[in-house]
C-alpha cells in the first residue's frame, strides 16, 4: 500500500512540474522580444569581433545571450520598449550606432554597418613655418594621395598607417610613420609634435653628451696631465702645471673641438661655478672663466687628491642655437710649472762657482771648467741639460777642457735645459712634453781664457800711410844737356821705423847712389848721341825737335826714378 501511495505522489509531482513548465514558457515569449544583430565592417566583411552594447531608455546595459560555449552573442531577449545600440571595432577605429523599438513577442533582425572613425589631427612643429606632407600608406606600402589640412590646420584621417615628412630650410627633415587609432591619437591629444633640428642643434646635443660623459671623472685641465704618480706622497705632491690652460671656457671649447666634428665652432660661456657643497665658488675659476691654480688648497682636493672638483654650468652656442649644459672640471694644486722647473735647472747648471772649479775668477780661466749635464734634483722631473760654446776650440762644451789661444779669448757658454720623453718615462711622469724643444730654458756664462804669449807683431810697420808725391813734377821744357852729375854726398841715414820688433836695417845707400849715377850717365850718353844724330841729319826740319823731346823725356824719367827711390828709403 505504501509503495502504491509513494508511486502515485511521484507521478503527481512530475505532472505538476511539466504543467508549470508549459505554463511559464509561453508567458515569457509573450512579454519579450527576440532581437539578433549582424555586424558588417566598413570593408563589407561580416565580423563577430566587434563590440556591441545595447541600452534601454534609462541607460541600463542589457545582457546578451551566450552560445553553447559560454561566449557572448549578438542575440538579446528584450522586454518591449525603446533601445539604443553602439558598435565599435579595433579600439574605435570603426563605429556604428542606432536606436530601435521592440514589442512583446517580437522576433527581429537588426543589421549594423560599421564605418571608419574620422579623426582630426594637427601638427605642432618647430620651427613654426615648417612644411608638413602627410600620406596614407597603401596596402603595398606605396603612398596614397597627400592629405591636405583644412583652414584651421587640421588633417582628417581614418584608421590606418600614415607617413609624414616635416622639413624647413636649414634644418634636418624628419620622416616618420604612425598608426591612427582612437587610443593612439587620444593619448597624444590629437596633436603630433615635431621639433626639427638644425645642424647647430645636432652639434650642441653631441657637445652636451660629450660633457656629460666626461663629468664622471671630471674634465681635467691640461695642467693635470703633468701630475707625478707617487703613491707615497699623494698625486698632488708633484703636480707639474704648464699653464697651457688659463681659461676654463677655452679649455672646454678645445675639448669639444676634438669630440664634436663640425665646420661650425661651439663657443662656451660660464654661467655658474659650484663646489662640492653646491655653493657658488669663484676662487679657483672666476666668473670670466679664468683659472687660478694657486687658489687650490689641500682642503679642496677630491678623494683621490688629484685636484679641486668644481661643477661648471655653461651655455653652449653654435650659430643661432644655444643649449645649457654642465661639466665637472678638475683643477690641480699648483706646485711648480714646467717652465719654472726648466728655468731653475738651467740657472743651477749655469752657477758660476760650480763652473769655475779650480779657477780663481771668471776673467782668468786656465783650468778645466765643470759643465753639469744632469742633476738628481731635475732629472727626477725628466729634465736634462746640454752645453754649447762660441769658441769650442778654447773651451770644449762636451768635456769642459780649456785650450788657450795665443791671445786672450772671451768665451760664451750656453746651457739648455729641456724635457725628453725617455727621461719622463724613466721618472714616471704622466704628461707628454710634446715635440722636443717646445719647452726649454737657456742660460749663458761668459769666461775669459788668457793667451799663451806676446801678441803677434803687426804685419804692416808704422810709417807714412799716404806719402805725398809731387802732383806736378817739375821738368825742364827744354832740358840743357846734363853734365855728369856730381856724386851725391853721404846721404843721411833713415831713422828706424817704429815697430815692436827690430826692423831690418836698410842696405848701404851706396847702391842707390851708384844706381842714380849710372842712370844719369846713361841719360847723358843718350843726349849726346841724340845731338850727334841731329847734327848729321839737317835735311828734315823736325829732326831736332824730335831729338829734343826724346832727351827731355829721358831726363824727366831719370829724375822721377831718383825721387821715387828716395821716398821709398
Amino acid at each position: 500500500m505504501k509503495k502504491q501511495i509513494t508511486r502515485s505522489l511521484c507521478c503527481l509531482l512530475a505532472l505538476l512540474l511539466c504543467l508549470g513548465s508549459a505554463i511559464y514558457t509561453p508567458a515569457a515569449q509573450d512579454d519579450q522580444a527576440q532581437v539578433s544583430f549582424s555586424v558588417t565592417l566598413a570593408t563589407g566583411k561580416a565580423t563577430d569581433y566587434a563590440t556591441l552594447k545595447v541600452q534601454d531608455k534609462d541607460g541600463k546595459t542589457m545582457p546578451c545571450q551566450e552560445d553553447e560555449y559560454g561566449y557572448d552573442t549578438y542575440d538579446y531577449l528584450l522586454p518591449a520598449g525603446d533601445y539604443t545600440y553602439t558598435a565599435t571595432y579595433q579600439s574605435g577605429s570603426q563605429t556604428a550606432s542606432g536606436s530601435f523599438t521592440v514589442t512583446a513577442g517580437e522576433s527581429r533582425q537588426i543589421p549594423v554597418q560599421l564605418t571608419y572613425t574620422q579623426y582630426k589631427v594637427r601638427f605642432n612643429t618647430t620651427p613654426q613655418n615648417a612644411t608638413v606632407a602627410l600620406y596614407k600608406n597603401g596596402a603595398s606600402g606605396a603612398y596614397g594621395d597627400p592629405i591636405l589640412p583644412d583652414e584651421q590646420g587640421y588633417y582628417t584621417i581614418i584608421f590606418g598607417q600614415y607617413r609624414y615628412t616635416v622639413s624647413a630650410e636649414g634644418y634636418t627633415p624628419v620622416n616618420k610613420t604612425f598608426n591612427a587609432t582612437d587610443t593612439s591619437l587620444k593619448n597624444n591629444n590629437y596633436v603630433i609634435t615635431v621639433k626639427l633640428e638644425s645642424p647647430a642643434d645636432k652639434l650642441l646635443t653631441q657637445a652636451d653628451n660629450a660633457l656629460f660623459n666626461v663629468s664622471g671623472d671630471g674634465l681635467a685641465m691640461i695642467e693635470y696631465s703633468g701630475v707625478h704618480s707617487d703613491p707615497d706622497f699623494g698625486h698632488y705632491a708633484d703636480i707639474d702645471s704648464d699653464y697651457q690652460d688659463v681659461n676654463v671656457q677655452s679649455a672646454i671649447e678645445a675639448y669639444l673641438a676634438k669630440k664634436v666634428k663640425s665646420d661650425y665652432p661651439i663657443t662656451v660661456t660660464v654661467d655658474k661655478v659650484e663646489n662640492d657643497e653646491w655653493d657658488e665658488d669663484y676662487t679657483v675659476i672666476d666668473k670670466n672663466g679664468k683659472i687660478h691654480y694657486d687658489a687650490v688648497t689641500e682642503d679642496m682636493l677630491n678623494f683621490d687628491e688629484t685636484g679641486a672638483e668644481l661643477t661648471v654650468s655653461v651655455t653652449l652656442t653654435c650659430l643661432q642655437s644655444t643649449k645649457e649644459s654642465e661639466v665637472t672640471v678638475l683643477v690641480p694644486m699648483h706646485t711648480y710649472s714646467r717652465q719654472e722647473r726648466l728655468d731653475a735647472a738651467a740657472k743651477k747648471a749655469a752657477d758660476l762657482q760650480t763652473l769655475l772649479g779650480d779657477n780663481a775668477a771668471a776673467d782668468r780661466v786656465t783650468e778645466p771648467v765643470n759643465l753639469p749635464t744632469g742633476d738628481d734634483d731635475f732629472s727626477y722631473y725628466g729634465i736634462v741639460t746640454g752645453w754649447t760654446s762660441d769658441h769650442p776650440e778654447v773651451i770644449d762644451p762636451a768635456t769642459g777642457a780649456v785650450t788657450p789661444a795665443k791671445a786672450d779669448t772671451i768665451v760664451t757658454l750656453t746651457v739648455k735645459a729641456f724635457y725628453t720623453a725617455a727621461q719622463l718615462e724613466e721618472a714616471g711622469f704622466l704628461f707628454d712634453p710634446g715635440p722636443l724643444g717646445d719647452n726649454q730654458s737657456l742660460q749663458t756664462v761668459t769666461l775669459t781664457v788668457p793667451g799663451t804669449g806676446e801678441p803677434e807683431p803687426p804685419t804692416d810697420p808704422e810709417g807714412p800711410t799716404d806719402p805725398q808725391p809731387p802732383t806736378d813734377p817739375e821738368g825742364p821744357t827744354d832740358p840743357v844737356q846734363p853734365t855728369d852729375p856730381a856724386a851725391p854726398t853721404d846721404p843721411v841715414q833713415p831713422t828706424d821705423p817704429a815697430a815692436p820688433t827690430d826692423p831690418v836695417n836698410p842696405t848701404e845707400p851706396t847702391t842707390t847712389e851708384e844706381t842714380t849715377t849710372k842712370q844719369a850717365e846713361t841719360t847723358t850718353k843718350s843726349a849726346k848721341a841724340a845731338k850727334k844724330s841731329t847734327a848729321k841729319s839737317p835735311s828734315t826740319g823736325h829732326t831736332g825737335a824730335a831729338a829734343g823731346a826724346v832727351l827731355c823725356g829721358a831726363a824727366l824719367l831719370a829724375l822721377t826714378a831718383a825721387k821715387r827711390k828716395h821716398t821709398e828709403e
